[in-house]
């Protein structure tokens, strides 16, 4: 069975750059590699114990190379609850379910990924992700804030 991870990580990897999407937006220093034009998640809320659907459509503007890494952290009422660093192209091969390798070429596309959501979250919670990538030599790819809420399952 797929882990809830996914979900977590096809929301913040991919929701980025200065567009809000789904209360998500961008907590960059500077214009970034990738520029979302569509980003939607259902059902919205998320409920435990269904299946969740995110779609994510943008423009990566710039080589994805070997060595960039991202940092998730999800966090309730400024509390971490998860943090960890992952290597960004294995991620993002993950996520599509492809046989994609780094460098990832600037291209235009869409990113759909659904997977179970745990039955054991709580409903009502609001759950801040934070997610930052850089390149190799620290460069930033992108970064975003936002919240995935999490509704009753009754």
């Amino acid at each position: 069975m797929k882990s809830f991870l996914p979900i977590v990580l096809a929301t913040a990897v991919t929701l980025l750059d200065a567009v809000s999407a789904a209360g998500f937006y961008s907590c960059a220093s500077n214009s970034t590699a990738f520029q979302l034009t569509n980003a939607t998640y259902s059902p919205d809320p998320l409920i435990p114990g269904q299946e969740a659907c995110m779609t994510i459509e943008g423009n990566l503007t710039q080589p994805i190379n070997n060595g960039s890494t991202v940092v998730i952290t999800a966090s309730i009422f400024g509390i971490t609850l998860y943090n960890t660093t992952t290597d960004l192209c294995n991620s993002l091969q993950s996520i599509s379910n492809s046989t994609t390798q780094c460098p990832i070429q600037p291209t235009n596309g869409t990113i759909k990924e659904c997977v179970k959501v745990p039955s054991g979250i709580p409903s009502g919670i609001s759950v801040d992700i934070r997610a930052e990538a850089k390149d190799a030599q620290g460069n930033e790819l992108f970064c975003l804030v936002g919240p995935l809420t999490f509704g009753s399952s009754s």
